[in-house]
């Protein structure tokens, strides 16, 4: 199979992230994304305050609600009341049962989730959905492939979630509002077949500058195959380093490849977290001095990234969570408006070895 296709069935086995334990609820505090620095591709309107808040309508409505496409969601005013009709997963990231006393004593017992869904009449648009454990249904758990109606919030992760803050989402209206928020409610309406196609990247996409562009944001939210041939060109780039108090600290999130394109490769490093299954550690290879190759290209999501690194210097992201520095790209500084670091960039994240590194060389 070709690497410029979704592969559902490979995807929703190891697509699917099982952590020690679900995310913790909180307020969306990210703002907009008043970003103050350079954007290359076809930029979004609303980077420096939300958009207009007049775009939608596209496809009807119901119950008073404009439907929306996803790219007329991304032109949203943030906290807008959205809809979208007939999107399709692409992606699940994190699905688990929740723990806590809301999610075990919703009925059924809550599921948390976080998966990617195109339009499929655009699969170049993509957002990210976060659905808390009492979301509606409470226990819906997505898999690539699946066919979805989504009635929700624009809006924003966290600017402390790491990795994925300041990230366009679709959530519930919590945080939003003083009380009696409105759920994300959730309709699956059918399942895609045949699988959609990659998004094929065009000549020159994704050079982020090191992370002191928006490269390509048009494609945020989407699966797309950058074309090879490509190679590890960095496999220590400093927008992907960690920020820690610990001294001659090593540890990166990725590599950069051929045309300064980042990749996160934190569903490729090291061992699977069920059972210690090699993966396909491409930057450890670069790293002991072996060349790695990608002649047919490499696939994946494109969305953002940001590192919110912990307040006291610590390396456990989910110990000091809450107690984190306001994520943005390290190495960055002076990219944004008012002299600081950039706030997040863009950067691919490979989902599995076999398809999204097809061919690669090197192991």
């Amino acid at each position: 199979m070709s690497s410029r296709f979704s592969l559902f069935g490979a995807v929703a086995v190891l697509g699917t992230l099982i952590a020690a334990c679900g995310p913790a609820r909180q307020t969306n505090d990210a703002g907009p994304h008043d970003s103050g620095f350079a954007c290359v591709g076809a930029c979004n309107p609303g980077d420096g305050g939300g958009g207009d808040g007049g775009s939608g309508g596209g496809g009807g409505s119901d119950g008073g609600i404009a439907t929306k496409t996803i790219a007329q969601v991304k032109q949203a005013t943030f906290k807008d009341h959205v809809r979208v009709d007939g999107v399709v997963v692409t992606v699940v990231d994190y699905n688990k049962a929740g723990g806590s006393a809301a999610c075990t004593g919703a009925s059924p017992p809550g599921w948390y989730a976080e998966f990617w869904v195109v339009d499929p009449a655009d699969p170049s648009s993509g957002i990210w959905v976060d659905k808390y454990c009492t979301d509606l249904p409470t226990n819906f758990q997505p898999v690539p492939g699946d066919v979805l109606t989504i009635d929700g919030y624009f809006y924003t992760s966290s600017k402390f979630d790491d990795r994925s803050g300041y990230r366009y989402e679709i959530v519930s209206q919590y945080g939003m509002v003083a009380s009696n928020a409105a759920p994300l409610v959730i309709t699956k309406t059918g399942t895609q077949s045949p699988p959609l196609v990659d998004v094929e990247a065009p000549t020159g996409f994704g050079n982020s500058d090191g992370g002191r562009v928006l490269a390509n944001r048009e494609f945020s939210g989407a699966r797309v195959h950058v074309p090879g041939p490509l190679v590890v060109t960095d496999p220590n780039p400093v927008a992907l380093k960690r920020v820690s108090g610990l001294a001659g600290d090593t540890v990166h999130f990725g590599f950069e490849v051929t045309g300064g394109i980042l990749v996160d490769d934190y569903r490729t490093y090291g061992v699977t977290l069920d059972g210690g299954t090699p993966r396909c550690d491409y930057r450890a290879v670069a790293l002991d001095g072996g060349s790695v190759a990608f002649p047919n290209g490499i696939s994946g999501v494109w969305d953002s990234y940001t590192h919110a690194p912990c307040e006291d210097g610590g390396t456990n992201l989910s110990a000091c969570y809450l107690h984190q520095v306001a994520g943005y790209v390290p190495g960055t500084l002076g990219a944004a408006a008012d002299g600081g670091n950039a706030k997040y960039t863009f950067v691919l994240y490979p989902m599995d070895c076999a398809h999204d590194f097809e061919g690669a060389t090197g192991l």
